[in-house]
């Protein structure tokens, strides 16, 4: 799980709505209706409206796609793809930033790390989207790709991982759980598999078992604030309020991330 998902929205796990999106934990238990579409979008790269974005940021995508496109390597096609999706992901042209994931992949066809990177700009995407419907279509194409690129590295935990949580917006949604078992049989000390299993036992209401997860991530390695964060949730969920304070200070005084001591100052202040 990349750091700037995890400060910008931390994986907001919804049974069945978008995952990850992070800064503060967003788990919405009224919303667990069953997505996932059978039917494939083609994203289209939409026109920019300097009504909503800057003259900077319009120039900024102008010179990264001058670039993808005059990209004689592969490194650098890769690289170019990429700044343009996280550009207009912060910008939410979603569909923008999809299209040079199919564009990249076709572009280069039978490269596998065309592949991964094709899936980690859906996987960004999905992420990033607020609308249900939506997202379940991003979270679809991001599987496909990493379906595709595991064939080749199935060792790839991260991808693995976010194959797995691509499964929470789907029709079968028990799967996400099923791939992170799968990765913790393998690899049972890897943190992401833990956390998301951890933000999974939260959307379905075992908090016993998200304090389970969330302690064992806080024991093995005591400044990982977010899992310190969630595990404090999941204390307050379970009514052990002093033990969830006792958390929710040693963020505030010790960690460095302003967004996520901010959380908690507001979590603090709203306990009884």
């Amino acid at each position: 799980m990349q750091k700037s998902q995890i400060v910008a929205v931390i994986v907001a796990v919804v049974a069945v709505v978008a995952i990850y999106n992070l800064p503060k934990a967003i788990i919405n238990k009224s919303d667990k209706q069953k997505l996932g579409s059978k039917e494939t979008q083609v994203p289209k790269e939409q026109l920019l409206s300097t009504k909503s974005i800057s003259e900077k940021d319009v120039k900024i995508i102008a010179s990264l796609r001058n670039l993808y496109n005059n990209a004689v390597d592969l490194k650098n096609s890769i690289n170019f793809a990429d700044s343009l999706a996280k550009k207009f992901v912060s910008l939410s042209y979603f569909d923008s930033a999809a299209i040079y994931a199919d564009k990249l992949v076709l572009s280069h066809r039978g490269n596998f790390e065309c592949l991964k990177t094709a899936g980690d700009i859906y996987f960004q995407v999905y992420s990033s989207v607020a609308e249900p419907s939506q997202s379940g279509i991003y979270a679809e194409k991001a599987r496909e790709y990493y379906t595709s690129y595991l064939k080749n590295d199935s060792t790839n935990l991260q991808v693995r991982n976010n194959m797995a949580m691509t499964y929470v917006v789907s029709n079968t949604p028990m799967q996400a759980i099923m791939e992170l078992r799968k990765i913790l049989v393998i690899a049972p000390k890897n943190v992401q598999a833990q956390f998301n299993l951890g933000l999974l036992a939260m959307q379905s209401g075992q908090y016993d078992k998200a304090v389970a997860r969330f302690k064992t991530l806080a024991e093995a390695n005591t400044k990982n604030w977010n899992a310190k964060y969630y595990l404090a949730l999941s204390l307050l969920e379970t009514k052990k309020k002093q033990e969830a304070k006792n958390i929710l200070l040693d963020i505030i005084q010790n960690a460095s991330d302003l967004l996520l001591v901010a959380d908690c100052k507001n979590t603090l202040s709203s306990i009884d």
